[in-house]
Parts: C-alpha cells; sequence; structure tokens
C-alpha cells in the first residue's frame, strides 16, 4: 500500500516562504518607521528609502502569492490523497472474504459488504437497517448478553446466527466498538463447514460409542508405540471386574490384570504383533476378586498413509467354559485308564471341533468323530429353529436333497422334547420297547436311539442324535462318550457363532474406523482452508 502523508504536512507551507514572508514584512516596516523620523535635510536619504520601502512591500505580497500557490496546490493534492485512500478502502471493503458490518448503538446495520450478504444469504437491502439482534435464534438472549461486544474496544468469540432462509450459520466474530464515537464493525467468518464437520464427527463417535459398548466382547485401542490403552469398551469391566477409568489413570496398567505366568508370552507376542501383523492367543487374566477366567485375544495393527502400524486394534472374548470343558475332558481321560483308546480318540475329537471355528467344517467333525466311539448307523446334529421346532442341520450319511429342509417338532416328540427342554440325555435301548416312541417318518428304521442336549453358556444350541439299525446297539458306555463329545461340540458351535458374530462386527467396525478417519481429515483439511483464505 503507497505510504499517504498527513494532513499537517500537506497544508503546511514551506519554511522558507514563512521566514522570507516575515523577513521582508519587518524590513517594510523598519523603513517606514525610518521615514517618518527623517526632516528635511534628510531629503537625500529619503529618496534613496522610499523604493527600498516599495521594493520590501513588493518581495511581501510575492512571498504571500508564492504562499497561498503553494497552499492551494498541497489542499488540491491532499483532497486527491483522501480521494485514492477512501476508494482503495471502499475496495478492501467489497473484495474481503470476511463479511463486514457497520453498526450503530441499537446494533442497527448501516452498511454491510458484499461477503456479509452471502454470508446471512440476504440482499443487500433488506440487511441495510435491520437490528443486528435478528439474525439470532434467541434474541432475548442477544438483548442481554450479546449486545455487550460491540461497546467493547475489542473482542472475539463464536456465534450462530440465522440466514435469510433461517438455516444456521456458524460463525467467527472479531468486533471493534466506537472505532468512531456511536459506530462499530463486526468482522464475520463463515465456519459453518467445520462445525458440520465437528457435528458429523461426534455423531460418527456416538454411533461408535454406542455400537462397541453393547457387544459381549471386550473392544480396545492402543498405540502401535507406546502400547498404551486409547480406548477399552463397557465390556472390559464385566469381564475383568474393574472400572475402565483404571486404563485412563495407567494406560498400561492392563499387564497386571494377565496372570503371571501367561504375562511375559503375551507382552512379548503384542510387541512383535506390529511387525508380524498377527496375534491370536488365548490366555488367563486374574479378575479384580481373585478369580482366574480365561480370554480369546485377537488383534490387528491399523496402519496409517505412511504403511506405519499407528493402532492396535483388538477383541478379547471369555472361553472360561470351553477351557473348563477341556480341563474336564482331559481329568476324566486320566481317570479312565481302561478306556484309553477311546479317551484318546475324544481328545482328538475334541481338539478337531476347537481348532476350526467354521460351523460346516464344526458339524462335519462333530459326526466324523462320533462315528469313532459310537457305532452308528445315522447321526444327525438339530438346530433349535424356535421353542417348538428343530431343524436339521446336517446328517450323516446325508439323506437330504439339497434344498430340502426337514422339521422336528419337540411337542409331538415326548423323549425329543425331554432331550430339549428338561436338558437331560435321552438313551433308548429298543424303540420297540418305548411307548413314547411313537411313529417318526424322520426315523422310520430306527431301533437304538440317544439323545444328547447340546448346551454351551447355559443354553440349549441344539440336540446330537444318534441312531442304529439294530437293538441293543448302544452301551452305556457309548452313551456316556456321546455325552463327553456333546460338550466340546456345543462349545464349537457356540464360538463358531461367536465368530460370525465377530467377523460382522469387525466388518462394521472397519467401516466406521474408515468414516471416522475420512471425517477427521475433512475437518483438518476445512481448518487449513480457513485460515489461508484470510
Amino acid at each position: 500500500m503507497a505510504q499517504f502523508k498527513t494532513a499537517e504536512e500537506w497544508h503546511t507551507p514551506s519554511q522558507w516562504l514563512t521566514w522570507g514572508s516575515a523577513s521582508f514584512l519587518l524590513l517594510a516596516v523598519g523603513l517606514f518607521l525610518v521615514s517618518l523620523t527623517l526632516d528635511a535635510r534628510d531629503a537625500r536619504f529619503a529618496s534613496l528609502l522610499i523604493p527600498g520601502l516599495l521594493v520590501s512591500i513588493f518581495a511581501v505580497v510575492v512571498f504571500r502569492f508564492i504562499y497561498w500557490h503553494e497552499a492551494r496546490t498541497r489542499q488540491i493534492a491532499a483532497q486527491a490523497a483522501v480521494s485514492s485512500r477512501e476508494r482503495e478502502f471502499a475496495s478492501v471493503f467489497e473484495n474481503t472474504l470476511d463479511g463486514i458490518l457497520i453498526l450503530d448503538d441499537a446494533s442497527v446495520c448501516l452498511d454491510a459488504n458484499p461477503a456479509a450478504c452471502r454470508l446471512l444469504e440476504i440482499h443487500p437491502s433488506d440487511l441495510i437497517g435491520r437490528v443486528l439482534g435478528e439474525f439470532y435464534p434467541d434474541q432475548q438472549k442477544f438483548l442481554k448478553k450479546e449486545k455487550s461486544p460491540l461497546s467493547a474496544v475489542y473482542q472475539r468469540g463464536e456465534a450462530q446466527l440465522l440466514g435469510g432462509d433461517r438455516k444456521p450459520v456458524f460463525v467467527e466474530y472479531i468486533s471493534t466498538g466506537n472505532y468512531v464515537p456511536g459506530r462499530h464493525v463486526l468482522i464475520l467468518r463463515d465456519t459453518t463447514p467445520q462445525k458440520r464437520a465437528e457435528n458429523s464427527l461426534n455423531q460418527l463417535e456416538e454411533y461408535f460409542r454406542h455400537m462397541a459398548d453393547n457387544i459381549q466382547e471386550v473392544f480396545w485401542m492402543m498405540d502401535a508405540e507406546t502400547k498404551k490403552v486409547i480406548y477399552v469398551n463397557r465390556a472390559f469391566e464385566t469381564l475383568t471386574g474393574r472400572l475402565r477409568s483404571s486404563l485412563n489413570d495407567d494406560p498400561l496398567s492392563y499387564g497386571e490384570i494377565i496372570h503371571s505366568e501367561d504375562r511375559s508370552r503375551v507382552l512379548t507376542r503384542l510387541a512383535n504383533c506390529v511387525s508380524s501383523g498377527e496375534y491370536d492367543l488365548e490366555f488367563r487374566i486374574t479378575r479384580a476378586d481373585g478369580k482366574v477366567r480365561w480370554i480369546w485375544s485377537r488383534v490387528v495393527p491399523v496402519r496409517n498413509e505412511e504403511h506405519a502400524a499407528g493402532w492396535l486394534i483388538g477383541t478379547a472374548l471369555d472361553v472360561t467354559d470351553r477351557k473348563l470343558a477341556e480341563t474336564q475332558i482331559s481329568s476324566h481321560l486320566a481317570a479312565v485308564e481302561s478306556a484309553q483308546s477311546e479317551a484318546q480318540a475324544l481328545r482328538r475329537s475334541t481338539l478337531a471341533l476347537t481348532q476350526n471355528l467354521a460351523m460346516d467344517s464344526i458339524l462335519d467333525t462333530l459326526l466324523a468323530c462320533l462315528h469313532d466311539v459310537v457305532p452308528y448307523s445315522s447321526a444327525a446334529v438339530l438346530f433349535t429353529e424356535s421353542d417348538f421346532q428343530l431343524l436339521i442341520a446336517r446328517e450323516a450319511p446325508r439323506k437330504v436333497r439339497r434344498g430340502e429342509v426337514i422339521v422336528f417338532d419337540p411337542v409331538e416328540r415326548p423323549l425329543l422334547n425331554k432331550a430339549l427342554h428338561e436338558r437331560t440325555a435321552v438313551f433308548v435301548a429298543d424303540t420297540q420297547e418305548e411307548p413314547r416312541w411313537g411313529k417318526c417318518k424322520a426315523l422310520p428304521e430306527t431301533r437304538s436311539w440317544m439323545a444328547i442336549p447340546l448346551i454351551a453358556a447355559d443354553q440349549v444350541l441344539g440336540v446330537l442324535s444318534i441312531s442304529a439299525t439294530a437293538p441293543h446297539a448302544f452301551t452305556h458306555e457309548h452313551f456316556r462318550m456321546a455325552k463327553s463329545l456333546a460338550i466340546p461340540a456345543a462349545v464349537g458351535i457356540q464360538n463358531a457363532r461367536t465368530q460370525e458374530r465377530a467377523v460382522i462386527y469387525a466388518a462394521e467396525l472397519e467401516v466406521q474406523l474408515h468414516a471416522l478417519q475420512v471425517t477427521r481429515k475433512a475437518l483438518e483439511d476445512s481448518r487449513s482452508i480457513g485460515p489461508a483464505s484470510n
């Protein structure tokens, strides 16, 4: 911007004109006074004095004329400079990207630039003369509190206004009061995009929090470098008996929850997870009440744009029931030396059922392992479809054609209803000697039959139906082995269902996290664009 002279600089004449004019004026006055004292004898000297007096007077007139001409020139230049400055300020006022309002003491808009009209989405003629409080959602609040910044020397803050179509507009304002008496300037910067991005981010965070706090699995996030826990859902308190605030106070205190015998192995695998990208581990934890629980934890590293692991996201599931079932089976196998071969087969079956969490694989493995310990003619896994129906999920050998569905009604089959609702295993040595057997179209040639309820986490998942075409084909040892096999089978089926839910939850969480990152990046971009536009 060009440098302008002050008013004093424009209107102050040159010093030599002032001193020259004053000097000649004093000289003329002196000569005039001297002429008054002369008499007739000094006529010769008077003849020289009069021309000098005339020259002095003429010089005074010339200096005054030059003084007037220079003052006039300076006045014209000052007016041109003021006009230029007014045009420059008017251009800035009209073309600035921020809205500018000129208000009086009554908060009435006296002038507004085009940016303010665009911001408020109102025509200039409709904006001039209106009170600023009309653009506030609560005019009473404006009259009580929001009017005071206009009279302050300087103040800045945030406010929500209503545009011409009554849509909310979020702004940052800077107000300067009484820049001239009775006049106030208000500068508005539009922050609506940033506010919308913040609201969208807050809404996504709320959705994420509701989802994370209402799943049974423990969901947690930690910094990949420091291994400090950033977030853990509410299921953490149920599983560990500790408050989530304990992790806020000490983000590394989760190491104390891990059982002392497993702690080193778990923390080592966690440290290597960033480089290996894999973490799938079962270990023990110690609850706040001293009880030991088994959990199954899986961790996935989340990488940033530079392909460096920024977060570790993991889940933890309580598998104590399955572990207890495995422990009970192992103890039974060790106690029964006479059934060493059956125990080994049962153990192999248990491991086969727990190693693969795919439902189809578990059902096929269950029927195959069952055939190793029980000589059945046919067997089927029935899942509870409702309180009154059982659906054949898998059978061996397979008789049902693809697309065909066979449903059992427990109400019509008393023995099946007993296994389902009383949670009691049923053993029928000969169906022709059992009056409650009746006729069953799905099992027309069955003479020996067993029904074992599949129970996990105190929930009946279904029934394992085992049939033979010969009477008394099953022994009580077969019955015991079938019941033993049903324990890990039920746990495997429950884990398969849990795995399916975990996959769904993981996919939903990944989508929400991606949306969260996109929104956060949009917020950062909008903030970086805002200051640059100013």
